[in-house]
């Protein structure tokens, strides 16, 4: 799974009082979505980086104590602990993300999993509604971890995450990731994490990011490129090939681009085969996961076309009902570009647009019908 499908996970954790395990190689974004469900349900965040503590931060000091005439030692709560309270105190819920769970020091590895099970670090109880998620890091050559007992395993929801390119080239769209570096991996989508060899630099989707916040300063401000800070931020091995990609960069094709070659196309001749092939010939540079992405940008852009038009459903087969005067040329380019798409992208794309919005579905599937004879569809069902 990917990290947004992590985060639907953590709700339905949350819902049942479970605790989910996330498993995933550094960079994923772990961290991230953790804050940002904190941020979506009004939680208190707390992180904790257990590779990073000794048992006295984890646990507190321990202070003595005169019960009567005899000394006791207690442990005084610890300050993550105090905040979690304070929180409860006024009403708002905590989540305590334990993170790097095996590469903790064995003393912290026992405690944490006390609070794991339990909610409680010896004499000190978690508020009860306080959300526990817990991450690893695989057990792999390239971390030194510990394993985690079966049985610790088995009380938990375990959700191995993976960088997944198109998950992450849509996150980057929204938050206006440098479009450069967002290209880069539409292009090479295998590149999104690499492994470090030879004890140099691995990539990951945060590495990436990181490289895109460069890119967006220096072109701000005017600079020139640095090959150093390039290799610094995704490793030797991968600096040259992108700053190559850098300086030749040429935009992707966008929406516009298709809908402008369906304009052209249908100046010419009529025929669909002709417009189809002229389509091809204009995306056949591009990789699987750019023709995936043009399409849902291709999407983006006719949906307002298609929610002017009506689906007629008095009739068989069903038709559309278009205003008078409009434009179809848009929604044309759209069905023309999915002609053109391989046969399993295209079944991936009809099967994730039924589920998201059957409206467009089901008006795609009556222009298909009016245009091709239902092509598309008998495409999809290989009939």
């Amino acid at each position: 799974m990917n990290v947004q499908e992590a985060k639907e996970i953590l709700f339905d954790a949350d819902s049942c009082g479970h605790v989910p395990l996330i498993v995933g190689v550094h960079g994923l974004g772990k961290s991230e979505i953790v804050r940002q469900y904190a941020d979506e349900n009004d939680m208190h965040c707390e992180v904790l980086i257990l590779s990073l503590m000794d048992e006295g931060d984890l646990l507190g000091i321990p202070v003595r104590e005169m019960h009567g005439k005899t000394p006791v030692t207690r442990w005084a709560i610890p300050s993550w602990l105090q905040r979690i309270v304070e929180n409860a105190e006024q009403g708002k819920r905590s989540i305590l993300f334990l993170d790097e769970l095996n590469r903790a020091s064995a003393s912290v590895l026992g405690a944490s999993l006390q609070l794991l099970l339990d909610k409680r670090l010896n004499e000190h109880v978690l508020p009860v509604d306080t959300f526990i998620v817990t991450a690893i890091n695989p057990e792999d050559a390239d971390y030194h971890v510990q394993s985690l007992d079966p049985a610790v395993l088995d009380r938990l929801v375990v959700c191995d995450v993976e960088a997944d390119p198109v998950a992450w080239v849509r996150w980057a769209k929204k938050a206006v990731v440098n479009e450069k570096v967002v290209d880069f991996i539409l292009k090479n989508p295998n590149k999104i994490h690499t492994t470090s060899g030879n004890g140099g630099k691995g990539t990951s989707p945060r590495s990436w990011t990181r490289l895109a916040k460069y890119l967006d300063f220096i072109e701000v401000n005017k600079r020139s490129l640095n090959t150093y800070y390039v290799k610094g931020s995704i490793g030797e091995s991968l600096a040259a090939e992108f700053i190559l990609f850098y300086n030749n960069y040429t935009k992707m094709l966008e929406a516009k681009d298709i809908i402008d070659n369906y304009k052209k196309s249908s100046k010419r001749h009529a025929d669909l085969e002709k417009h189809i092939a002229s389509m091809e010939k204009l995306i056949q540079p591009l990789e699987a996961i750019q023709k995936m992405d043009l399409a849902e940008n291709l999407q983006a852009v006719v949906v307002p076309m298609l929610e002017s038009t009506t689906l007629v459903t008095s009739t068989m087969p069903f038709t559309l009902k278009y205003k008078e005067g409009m434009d179809k040329k848009g929604i044309m380019a759209y069905l023309v570009y999915l002609y053109t798409l391989p046969i399993e992208s295209l079944a991936s794309y009809m099967k994730n647009l039924k589920a998201s919005d059957n409206d467009l579905y089901m008006k795609l599937n009556a222009l298909d019908g009016e245009v091709n004879n239902k092509g598309l569809i008998r495409r999809v069902v290989g009939v």
